[in-house]
């Protein structure tokens, strides 16, 4: 994104340069001469950056944005941006980041405007630099953009720097002198301005000097100059050119010039000026918007000096129709003006004050003179509507006003009330009550006003709707101003008048103080109301407390609360409904728009909406300010059908709070009342309420003694019985003559059904023993309450039930159905029926509801009876089932006994019982009972598990039942087969033994329904004992099985297996391979403690066995066992507790792994081996490299003629000193497999006869040497030299360790692919610590100085590059035998060898990486008389035989080099050449860098280091000999 680099001296922009811009020229300053300059500066700096486009921004008056280039895309007509505006983000980020290079554009996190648009424009990467005067202070900035992203980098930002220090040399005077003859000009108009002011006589004067000075000193185009607060309030306004402001504009230039939204001109930048470079932008203000859309101007500089009524008080304005930036002289200018004309205002205003203070005093005593008449005129008012009448007339008097309205508004109602209207304008009728959104908004703006004055309400504020008709009628100008009363109701008074700008901010203030009086004068008058309210609804309420005399009904009360709520209220409609004794609803009505049919109507339309009811009576008092708005309930919606509007209904209640009645009132007007007048309403239905609670109280008891006669029959007929039929037949004519009714019945409860148990008279739907479902008997099931359903007339309700159809056609019209409870199930029904319509009511059912509770005892008491002897039955027949589970014998056996059982017990036709193996898919039938035929399909004997249902996980498994198995899908033959066979009925129970699912048990009975949840949980009590019956029988047939299969198995293992006692370790059994492994018989190991076998001490057989116990099992992994005849055993052990014979033991797995240890040590020693051999044989050619260096050099040092005697003999120490390093190198390099060898094929036989016939003058006599060769010769590929001294090492090893004398037998031979030597001493031995180390270099166990330690890694080595291997056998006391292998060479006679030619080449070719190395040899092959040529590497020794291979005579090639390998070198120049000779010359291991193919090829082998003579010797016999002596 960018790299923002700090500013230096050596980059910063305005400092001093010697670098000149092509073309600038010093000169005095003038606005041409900067503009050129900046222009030349773009120009320079896009040629020199290979820029795209380049914009150069300068702080000064006028132009300050330059630009390359001039035309096309990227010209600043291009771009979307308007370039005569600045972008401040852009130019604070460059203040604040300083220097920058933007790599790619796209990715700027939050771009300005100005890089949004280079974006835009297709500008993909740029670099900056702010430019600064010799202060350091920023005065603009450069920014040079390209099309291409990363076109820019730091390099090019200080070529910028340069440049622009340049530029600066040359714009700094020019600015500095343009700035001071600027600010000398504004002086100067500043002086002329002061001397104007000075000398003005009047404010326009003043205001008209100041617009044209301003304008002549800012060259704006415009200015306009504002003052407030003149001579009545007015404002005053001046413009240059003069004449701005048309008639039709002025009204809009002091309505956008005071709105409150231009606050941010004094609050954000007090007594500073300002400033909006481009009006175009989208965050105007009203003044600022004015100017643009009204004046057409496009900048902005505005100095304010003060705030009066939310706009301006005092403002110099210059604006300009071109975007452009306000320099901060011409800023400075702007707000010295403002201050200076507000001092010559304030001077000239001096003089007007005194007169003022004598109008304004008079206006007051007016004002007061007012106020005592408003006083007046409402302290003797008893009605508030005429008061109000005649103070808005005194007002608009007073005012000399066209319009004035007094009244008070609820904006959470959303209603006002008009108090007093006197207007030329307006009717009252013109405002509505309603008030809309705009009437809500222009009152809360004037509230929020209160204390102080809200400005012109017809000029400035945006109408509402009275407003609006008021502008329409001709009102201009007007104040309003709000009132509060001591309840907060809120008040507002409105003046208008037909002229405009009418009321000034004195007015205004004067009708905030009239309207306080006001409010203390509204308040009295309200209270006096109030009172004379409250002694109207007392004397309401005695009339209605003395409408009860002793022999006076609930209907009187009710007429006379009628009668007193119509005349205080004032309504034309009023009712009562009550609910007396029996829950029949009684009437109280006087309406003028309800007839008497009418009126019964309207009580229907409540009695049939219970829901409608309950809502009309829950809560308290309603008030219904509209009843034709709004969805309502039925009973208000007849009332606005017949032309109520304003509705008030309150609940009656007694002194528990319980629900009497409810009682409405109405009127044809809407919004009649408001809520003081539902409060009152509310105390007389309360009152009423106390009433009726005695009257109802009076009836009651009436009733009540007649029924407890009845309840004393019910209670009789409760006595003792033998059978439920009989109690229920007496109860049901108890009842039937309780209630006066035909017909009763009583029904008992049983699931989902209901059996009838007794009827007084039988019919009509209802005979002891029916059985119906319980949809036939109730409506709702369960039923919501205690009372089913009462009827009026069964012939006009809807839905009836089957029952209540019945009952309907037997001629019943009235019925009342109740449900008896017992807790919170319902155990019965209890059902009353008449002849005659409307002979129950809800009063009644639930006095029934609770008469008849006793019966659920006595239900209760006769189902116990019959569910006792049912379960002695049960348990009778699953003790049994129990016992029989005990008998044992097979499983099958076990089943079919338990399946026959449970038939007889359950009453089922159809019993199975499977069997779920764990983990398999298929269960297996095990037994099956039938009582009935069946098809063979219902004896399958296997199902997969996933279809026989209820068979689960252990989480799952749950006993089941089904009503009707018919629901369920059948899911295999044999359940269709039982649903065709008529078995609709089933219940199921999984087999469970230890939390696992093992089978299933499922009985069929025919039909439905018979059985359910109680059956299902005993199946499944019987289940649990079953599956553990079967689970024995079937551990019993298993046991045999197992223990045969157990003991085959451990005698068969291929493991050591032993039973140990857990307390004394005595070894309780073992099996045969133990026994065969440790030496011993199996009845000796069982005579035995593992102590014996076991290599560890007590402490550790202590742990091991305390460990067992912990946790149950251990595992080791390096345990030693003692065979019987004293060797070791290294095994595995898996050791865990056991039951053996009623003890506790400890079962031990042991394994050997002797083997496997010996194989591992094996691999450990021949890695640790191969890494040292790799480290040696990099040491040794590095070390080699040197060493050659140093001898070449010391032997050409020794054959100079110039050393003297003395010199030569410290060349020889040299070259002495070197030789011995070599020889040690070259042991290390032997052991690094190899060092100097030539592969060929060798007979090993030889090898041994040459080493034998070597070693013997070493041999003492006392040491035999037997050798015993087979006829037949071991051919391999090798070298025979290395192999030799690899033989020869054992062999004097062999001697050295027998000083007293032994034997040393070498035998050889071959097996398969491989031929092998042997070499046996009868020496002591080695033990496994040096057997383990004995190929490690410098490891010996000679005395110090009598080795090295190097023979022995020495013959490793050797062994290793012949791809063999070697292997050591000894223990101390037994002597030590080496064996080594080679692989058979491939048979057929030995392959001729290469023929080398030197050719008539007279130059020998150096081909080496070490420049040290190529620089010894081709002095040294100069002095023995060869021509040489240096190759750094593989690559340019290729190149420089391919160029001339004939000039060669010879090639001495390293073998280790990066890029081309030795053996890469030698293919590509035998490929080039074939008879080229090549010999390698290495310091390495030559094994590990050439293969065996290359061996064979090479002319010869030079191992580094070596001497002039070998290097002589080895070219010689290469054929290459020297051209010059």
């Amino acid at each position: 994104m960018g790299e923002h680099l700090p500013a230096d001296p050596g980059m910063a922009a305005g400092a001093p340069g010697t670098t000149a811009l092509p073309g600038m020229t010093r000169a005095t300053a003038n606005t041409g001469e900067v503009e050129e300059v900046a222009a030349r500066f773009a120009e320079a700096a896009a040629r020199e950056l290979g820029a795209d486009c380049v914009y150069v921004a300068v702080s000064r008056r006028g132009r300050r944005a330059f630009w390359w280039p001039l035309e096309g895309p990227l010209s600043p007509g291009g771009w979307p941006f308007d370039h005569r505006r600045s972008d401040r983000a852009f130019v604070e980020a460059v203040e604040r980041e300083g220097a920058a290079v933007i790599a790619d554009t796209l990715e700027l996190p939050n771009p300005t405007p100005g890089q949004r648009a280079a974006i835009a424009a297709g500008v993909r990467s740029t670099v900056r630099l702010p430019l600064t005067d010799e202060r350091g202070r920023a005065v603009g900035f450069v920014l040079a953009g390209s099309l291409r992203p990363g076109a820019f980098s730091g390099e090019h930002l200080g070529r910028l720097a340069q440049l622009a220090a340049a530029a600066m040399a040359e714009l700094r005077p020019r600015l500095l002198l343009e700035r001071l003859e600027f600010e000398r000009e504004v002086r100067a108009a500043e002086a002329d301005l002061l001397a104007t002011i000075a000398a003005a006589e009047d404010e326009a004067s003043l205001l008209e000097g100041v617009a044209a000075g301003v304008r002549a000193a800012t060259g704006a185009d415009a200015v306009f100059v504002l003052v407030e607060g003149g001579p009545g309030g007015e404002r005053t306004v001046r413009s240059a050119p003069a004449g701005m402001l048309t008639p039709g504009l002025w009204e809009a230039a002091i309505a956008a010039a005071t709105d409150r939204r231009n606050r941010r001109l004094t609050e954000e930048r007090p007594g500073e000026t300002w400033v909006r470079e481009s009006l175009d932008e989208p965050d105007l203000m009203p003044a600022e918007a004015f100017a643009r859309e009204a004046l057409g101007m496009g900048s902005l500089a505005a100095a304010v000096r003060s705030r009066r009524w939310g706009g301006l008080g005092l403002a110099v304005v210059a604006l300009r129709r071109e975007p452009s930036a306000w320099c901060s002289t011409e800023r400075s200018f702007l707000a010295r003006v403002a201050r200076v004309v507000e001092l010559g205002v304030e001077r000239l205003r001096r003089g007007e004050l005194a007169v003022a203070h004598a109008v304004a005093l008079e206006q007051h005593a007016g004002m007061l003179s007012v106020a005592a008449e408003l006083l007046e005129t409402l302290w003797e008012a008893r009605e508030l509507g005429p008061a109000c009448q005649a103070i808005a007339e005194r007002l608009r008097d007073y005012f000399g006003a066209d319009h004035v309205a007094v009244g008070t508004v609820d904006l959470e109602r959303r209603r006002r009330e008009l108090l007093g209207l006197s207007s030329a304008v307006m009717r009252a009728s013109d405002l509505q009550p309603e008030l809309t959104d705009a009437d809500v908004a222009a009152y809360r703006e004037a509230l929020a006003h209160r204390d102080e004055p809200a400005g012109d309400i017809f000029a400035t504020l945006p109408p509402n709707p009275g407003t609006a008709i008021g502008r329409e009628r001709g009102l201009l100008s007007g104040m309003r101003v709000p009132f509060r009363l001591t309840d907060g109701t809120v008040g507002l008074v409105t003046v208008g008048s037909r002229r405009a700008h009418r009321y000034t901010r004195a007015d205004e203030e004067r009708l905030m103080e009239l309207a306080r009086t006001l409010a203390v004068a509204i308040d009295r008058v309200r209270l006096l109301g109030r009172l004379a309210e409250q002694s109207e609804l007392l004397e309401a309420k005695t009339r209605v407390l003395l409408a009860l005399t002793p022999a006076a009904s609930m209907r009187d009360a009710g007429d006379v609360f009628v009668r007193e709520v119509r005349r205080i209220f004032g309504a034309s409609h009023a009712v009562v409904l009550t609910t007396g004794p029996g829950g029949q609803p009684r009437l109280s009505a006087a309406s003028d728009h309800f007839s008497a049919g009418e009126l019964a109507e309207l009580e229907r339309a409540v009695r049939e909406e219970p829901d409608a009811w309950r809502g009309l009576v829950v809560g308290g008092p309603v008030l219904v300010e509209d009843a034709r708005a709004g969805a309502l309930d039925r009973a208000t919606q007849m009332l606005a059908e017949h032309g109520l509007r304003s509705v008030m209904r309150a609940p009656i209640r007694d002194g528990a709070g319980a629900v009497r009645g409810i009682a409405t009132v109405a009127a044809a007007a809407p919004r009649a009342w408001d809520g003081e007048d539902l409060a009152q309403f509310g105390e007389l239905a309360a009152t009423l309420g106390t009433v009726l609670e005695r009257a109802y109280l009076i009836a009651s008891a009436h009733e009540q003694a007649q029924r407890a006669r009845a309840v004393l029959d019910l209670l009789g007929a409760l006595g003792a019985h033998d059978r439920l039929e009989e109690m229920a037949a007496q109860v049901a004519g108890a009842l039937r003559a309780m209630y006066g009714a035909d017909q009763c019945a009583i029904g008992v409860v049983e699931g989902s059904s209901v059996r009838v148990a007794g009827a007084d008279p039988e019919g009509a739907g209802w005979r002891a023993g029916d059985v119906l479902t319980a949809e036939e008997v109730f409506d709702a099931w369960p039923p919501a309450g205690p009372v089913v359903h009462v009827f009026d007339d069964l012939a006009a309700a809807p839905g009836l039930t089957a029952t209540a159809a019945a009952a309907l056609e037997a001629g019943i019209r009235s019925s009342m159905r109740v449900a008896v409870r017992d807790g919170d199930s319902v155990c019965g029904v209890v059902t009353l029926g008449a002849r005659q319509p409307g002979r129950f009511g809800r009063a009644e059912a639930e006095q029934l509801a609770q008469a008849v509770q006793p019966l659920a005892l006595a239900i209760r008491h006769f189902r116990s009876r019959e569910e006792q002897a049912r379960r002695t039955a049960r348990l009778e027949a699953t003790t049994r089932i129990l016992a029989r589970l005990n008998a044992g014998g097979t499983a099958e056996r076990v089943a079919q006994r338990f399946l026959a059982d449970c038939r007889a017990l359950f009453g089922a036709a159809f019993g199975a019982v499977f069997l779920v193996e764990p983990g398999q898919a298929v269960a297996r039938r095990l037994a099956v009972d039938a009582g009935i035929a069946l098809p063979a399909e219902a004896f399958a004997d296997e199902l997969p598990v996933g279809r026989l249902r209820g068979a689960g996980s252990a989480g799952r498994a749950a006993p089941e039942f089904a009503a009707d198995a018919r629901d369920e899908a059948p899911l295999h033959a044999g359940h269709r087969a039982l649903l065709e066979a008529g078995l609709c009925s089933v219940i199921r129970a999984p087999l469970v033994v230890h939390d696992a699912v093992r089978g299933l048990v499922e009985l069929w009975g025919e039909g439905t329904g018979r059985f359910g949840a109680e059956d299902a949980e005993l199946l499944a009590t019987l289940a649990g004992p079953l599956a553990l019956a079967l689970e024995k029988a079937s551990a019993l047939e298993s046991l045999a099985e197992s223990e045969l299969k157990y003991r085959s198995l451990v005698a068969q293992a291929e493991e050591m297996i032993l039973t140990v006692d857990a307390a004394s370790r005595r070894i309780l059994d073992a099996n045969p391979f133990a026994a065969r492994v440790l030496g011993y018989a199996q009845r000796e190991l069982q005579s035995l403690r593992l102590d014996d076998i076991s290599m560890a001490d007590e402490a550790e057989l202590g742990a091991f066995m305390a460990r067992i116990h912990a946790d149950g099992e251990v595992h080791l992994a390096d345990v030693r066992y003692r065979k019987r005849d004293g060797s070791p055993l290294d095994v595995e052990v898996v050791a865990s507790l056991v039951a053996y014979g009623g003890r506790e033991a400890v079962l031990v797995l042991a394994r050997d792994v002797s083997e496997r240890k010996a194989l591992l040590a094996q691999l450990m020693q021949s890695q640790k081996m191969e890494s040292l051999g790799t480290m040696a044989g990099a040491v040794a050619h590095d070390f080699n490299n040197l060493l050659t260096t140093i001898l070449g050099f010391a032997g050409l040092l020794k054959r100079s003629r110039n050393l003297d005697s003395d010199e030569r003999e410290n060349v020889a120490l040299i070259e002495e000193a070197a030789r011995k390093a070599a020889d040690l190198t070259g042991r290390l390099l032997s052991f690094a497999r190899g060092g100097l060898v030539r592969f060929g094929r060798v007979d090993l036989l030889t090898v041994i006869e040459d080493t034998v016939q070597l070693v013997a003058p070493a041999i003492s006599s006392r040491i035999a040497v037997d050798v015993e060769l087979p006829e037949t010769p071991l051919i391999i590929e090798g070298d025979s030299g290395q192999l030799q001294q690899a033989l020869t090492n054992i062999v004097l090893n062999a001697r050295d360790v027998m000083p007293e004398g032994g034997r040393i037998a070498i035998r050889a031979g071959a097996t398969g692919p491989l031929a092998w030597v042997e070499i046996a001493d009868t020496g002591p031995g080695m033990t496994d610590e040096v057997r383990m180390r004995i190929f490690e270099p410098f490891y010996t166990t000679k005395p110090p100085g009598s080795g090295t330690g190097l023979g022995m890694a020495i013959t490793y080595g050797i062994v290793q590059g012949h791809h063999g291997d070697i292997t050591v056998d000894s223990e101390p006391g037994r002597g030590t035998t080496f064996t080594l292998s080679f692989p058979l060479a491939p048979g057929g006679a030995d392959a001729t060898g290469d023929v080398f030619s030197a050719g008539e080449g007279n130059l020998v070719l150096v081909v080496d990486d070490d420049p040290m190395v190529r620089r010894a040899l081709a002095a040294t092959l100069g002095e023995l008389g060869y021509n040489v040529v240096e190759a750094p590497g593989g690559a340019t020794a290729v190149e420089i035989v391919r160029a001339r291979p004939d000039r060669f005579a010879a090639v001495l090639l390293d073998l280790v080099m990066p890029g081309m390998t030795g053996s890469e070198t030698f293919r590509a120049l035998t490929a080039i050449r074939p008879d080229l000779p090549v010999v390698v010359c290495t310091g390495y291991a030559a094994d590990a860098h050439i293969d065996t193919d290359v061996k064979r090829r090479i002319a010869g082998l030079i191992q580094k280091p070596f001497t002039a003579e070998r290097l002589a010797r080895a070219l010689e016999a290469a054929g290459a000999r020297p051209r010059r002596r």
